[in-house]
């Protein structure tokens, strides 16, 4: 039970950094190695063509009927322009189709890196910034808080401990005393302030690396972020007080995960739907990019706009 407990949990960390234990002596020359590495990597995509080709799409010229942003692209090309072109106007379905062939094609180690450290262009992603806005304003709240708290209890020890015949005029001994609150307040805010960024970007950005890489949300996935933040907190204290407070960190992170879990479920929020929504987004954006550059200065110089098939009744033609 230990031997699983501790192979599941330090497996990941290796397989999303390319380790791997089995091959110790493996060249970058080799043929093997390099099928695995194109196996844990994604093909990178710079046109929706590419997703386009391992998927039945619908042959939609009608730009009122798509999902691209009509904002952002100022002449529409036209049917004839986007048949040459080998495009066509994206409907509902096609978006679908192409999400879960985009599913299909990426491994754990691209859903961590996009989802934490580089998204398509290679920015930082949105999803990681407001991780990390949200650990410093908790961080900064709960520093703030101790800051004064600290500095209201060393209010009545100053005043005691400080005799008024050290200062020459009464301005000055109230310059000192504010000094001192000063002082105290900042002390403490910073000190716990940036304990608790340790703690809530450990317990987070663990957790949001392995629902990337197993690709899916549970309550528990905040226990080795916890366990790791309650082990470093007490690793120099003593051997049983690190093992006690490996265990309160893994209770912490349970309810915390628990917590979590359960209030993004409900304001559909979950690593899922973000997921989805980040495929989404960039198969929209490489869209309107593409549609945007469909002018008619890509047409081959010798095109000849196929004559439409007519039928004949009643005196008109119907196209």
């Amino acid at each position: 039970m230990i031997y699983l407990f501790l192979s599941r949990s330090l497996v990941w960390p290796l397989n999303i950094f390319g380790s791997n234990l089995n091959n110790k002596n493996t060249s970058i020359l080799d043929d093997e190695y390099q099928k695995k590495k194109n196996l844990d990597e994604s093909p990178p995509l710079i046109s929706n063509k590419d997703l386009a080709k391992n998927v039945d799409l619908s042959k939609n010229m009608d730009h009122t009927k798509s999902l691209i942003d009509k904002d952002k692209i100022s002449i529409l090309p036209s049917s004839n322009v986007l048949s040459v072109l080998g495009k066509h106007y994206l409907t509902r379905e096609d978006l679908e189709n192409l999400i879960q062939t985009r599913f299909k094609q990426e491994t754990p180690r691209d859903r961590v890196v996009r989802f934490l450290w580089k998204d398509e262009l290679s920015q930082y992603p949105i999803y990681a910034k407001i991780k990390d806005w949200q650990c410093t304003a908790i961080a900064m709240g709960i520093g703030c808080l101790f800051g004064f708290n600290r500095k209201e209890e060393m209010k009545p020890v100053y005043i005691r401990q400080t005799s008024m015949l050290k200062f020459q005029d009464r301005l000055t001994a109230e310059r000192a005393y504010r000094q001192f609150n000063v002082v105290m307040f900042m002390k403490e805010a910073y000190r716990v302030a940036f304990l608790v960024l340790f703690i809530t970007e450990t317990i987070m950005t663990s957790q949001y690396a392995i629902e990337a890489y197993r690709n899916k949300s549970t309550i528990y996935d905040c226990i080795p972020g916890g366990a790791l933040v309650g082990f470093t907190l007490k690793m120099f204290h003593s051997p049983l007080a690190a093992f006690v407070a490996t265990i309160q960190g893994s209770i912490m992170g349970f309810m915390y995960g628990f917590i979590h879990n359960v209030g993004c479920r409900l304001i559909n929020r979950t690593y899922e739907d973000l997921h989805y929504e980040q495929v989404m987004k960039w198969i929209l954006h490489r869209e309107n990019a593409e549609l945007w550059s469909a002018n008619l200065d890509e047409l081959p110089p010798n095109y000849m706009p196929q004559e439409p098939e007519r039928t004949w009744g009643l005196g008109w033609f119907k196209r």
